[in-house]
C-alpha cells in the first residue's frame, strides 16, 4: 500500500497501515495490532508490527497513529535525502 502512495500521488513517502482497533473474537482475534510500511521513493524504510493496549476503538486509533508518526519522524530523520 505505502509503495503505491508514493506511485499514484508521486509523493516521495508513502505511509500504510493496517490492522485491528477492537477485538475480533469470532476470528479468534484477542490482541489490538497493526502493520505499518514507510516507504521513501521506492525503497521500504520501516515496516514492523506494533500492538496497543486493549481500549476503546478511539483509543486504540490514537496509539496507532502516533506510534507510526513517531517511526516517520525517525524514518525522515534517518533517511538521506538528496
Amino acid at each position: 500500500m505505502a509503495a503505491q502512495v508514493v506511485s499514484l500521488f508521486a509523493a516521495d513517502w508513502g505511509i500504510a497501515i493496517t490492522g485491528y482497533a477492537s477485538p475480533v473474537p469470532e476470528q479468534h482475534i484477542h490482541e489490538l495490532f497493526a502493520y505499518y510500511t514507510i516507504y521513501y521513493r521506492n525503497k521500504c524504510v520501516k515496516h514492523e508490527r506494533i500492538t496497543a493496549p486493549r481500549n476503546d476503538v478511539l483509543m486504540v486509533r490514537v496509539h496507532f497513529t502516533n506510534a507510526v508518526l513517531r517511526k516517520f519522524y525517525d524514518a525522515v530523520s534517518d533517511t538521506d535525502m538528496e
